[in-house]
């Protein structure tokens, strides 16, 4: 398990460089959020795309981080999972927000998944095959799927202590190849997170919870998993849009969450 706390590498050299790093991946909706807060607050770092950039990768290796996005500041490195983090970790200010209560990110949660469970039913075999992004070889039908893997896996870590869930959250489902299939898994998971919220909850959230990325708040991890659906439902949102469609989801719906601006990154 790697730890959110900052890890160190004495050895360290960097000539040449920027004192700050970003290391993320295309598609990454946090990296993306990540770049945009730095930006915005006229931060100067250097951008390694670990995915054209092995070297990257073989950095954070060093220091025992396997995820993205890390922020590198002089020798230490901090795994970002909340711009809360980035902010205490670079020692920014995070700046005023309307924070959610549990209870409404969960509400707004469902009205999410019940909007882009439209969406993707309208998909046809053909638009689920086609690429989702232009930054990741992702098709309609895997963004689709990874929609619905945050809120079902969101739900283990709280009922199930689940522990170790990022390739569960993450990589596509070997089971779902089909339109039939994803439409049976995202109705599986509907049920089940209605099923959770109507009987459980805001109230069955832990002050704290056990992640990949050690102990975190459990308000990060519920804020960070509603709006990192809502990132891909925009995007399902307007890629059925660009197939004729109408845009099924309001802006509103995703007012007071701390989303990218932009939409791919």
């Amino acid at each position: 398990m790697q730890s959110s706390a900052n890890a160190v590498l004495e050895k360290a050299n960097y000539p040449g460089r920027p004192d700050i790093s970003v290391y993320w991946s295309p598609g990454c909706s946090m990296c993306l959020n990540t770049k945009e807060f730095l930006e915005k607050r006229g931060v100067p770092y250097e951008s390694v795309n670990c995915v054209t950039q092995p070297a990257g990768r073989e950095e954070l290796a060093a220091v025992g981080l396997r995820g993205l996005p890390v922020v590198r500041k002089g020798k230490k490195f901090c795994y970002v999972q909340s711009l809360d983090v980035v902010a205490e970790f670079l020692g920014l200010p995070r700046g005023d927000r309307r924070l959610l209560t549990p209870a409404e990110l969960i509400e707004r949660w469902d009205t999410i998944l019940q909007r882009a469970r439209a969406i993707v039913t309208s998909f046809s075999v053909e638009d689920l095959a086609r690429r989702a992004t232009r930054d990741k070889p992702r098709t309609v039908l895997v963004l689709s799927s990874h929609v619905y893997q945050i809120p079902e896996v969101f739900i283990r870590v709280i009922e199930e202590d689940l522990v170790e869930y990022e390739d569960l959250q993450n990589k596509p489902r070997a089971d779902i190849r089909t339109r039939d299939d994803l439409l049976a898994f995202i109705e599986r998971v509907m049920a089940g997170f209605e099923d959770w919220r109507t009987r459980r909850g805001a109230a069955a959230i832990p002050e704290t919870v056990m992640t990949y990325y050690g102990e975190q708040p459990s308000y990060r991890v519920l804020e960070r998993a509603v709006w990192h659906s809502a990132q891909h439902v925009r995007q399902i949102d307007t890629v059925s849009a660009g197939l004729g469609g109408e845009f099924q989801v309001p802006a509103a719906l995703y007012a007071d969450l701390p989303m990218p601006e932009r939409l791919w990154a």
